[in-house]
């Protein structure tokens, strides 16, 4: 039985794919994640099973995995942040930062680095980002930058998609 309880987000970090297509390895941390709004998301895979009329049992069962999904929201999200996930441009004039966004949806591929409270590592070696203005502005509202990663298959060779790891004693 397991020993490690996890709860709590400590970071959420990311990091350029290496040029290998390896998972990336200068991470960054992504802001601070609105409260609440952290989830996993495994989706169910898929089972086709080849059957025939002389048995009750299948002749064989294909499975696929399901896609990983995380999903958060950015509490504090700039215009860099805004540029880096959704494209655009960040110009600078009479210290002034203006983002305009761009006409083309931002293809953003990272390698994503999730440390709970407890120190279990989730490490997704490549990761596909959307990133959606949402929220609100009033008293008890804030405007949120909210990301949907879906885990994808590494391009290098022998990368798992993701890992967990942990410190043992």
């Amino acid at each position: 039985m397991g020993s490690l309880v996890t709860i709590g987000l400590a970071k959420f970090e990311r990091a350029p794919i290496a040029s290998d297509g390896g998972p990336g390895t200068v991470f960054t941390e992504y802001g601070g994640v609105s409260e609440d709004t952290f989830s996993f998301a495994e989706a169910e895979g898929t089972t086709k099973e080849v059957r025939i009329e002389q048995s009750s049992a299948p002749l064989k069962i294909f499975k696929k995995k399901g896609a990983l999904i995380l999903n958060c929201s950015i509490a504090d999200a700039d215009t860099d942040l805004f540029a880096a996930l959704r494209g655009g441009s960040v110009a600078t004039a009479s210290g002034v930062k203006t983002y305009s966004e761009g006409d083309e949806v931002n293809d953003v591929e990272e390698t994503i680095r999730v440390t709970s409270d407890e120190g279990l590592i989730f490490t997704i070696n490549r990761c596909s980002v959307s990133a959606l203005i949402t929220g609100a502005l009033g008293k008890n509202q804030e405007l949120l930058l909210a990301l949907t990663l879906t885990a994808l298959k590494p391009k290098k060779t022998g990368v798992p998609t993701w890992t967990a790891s942990e410190t043992v004693a």
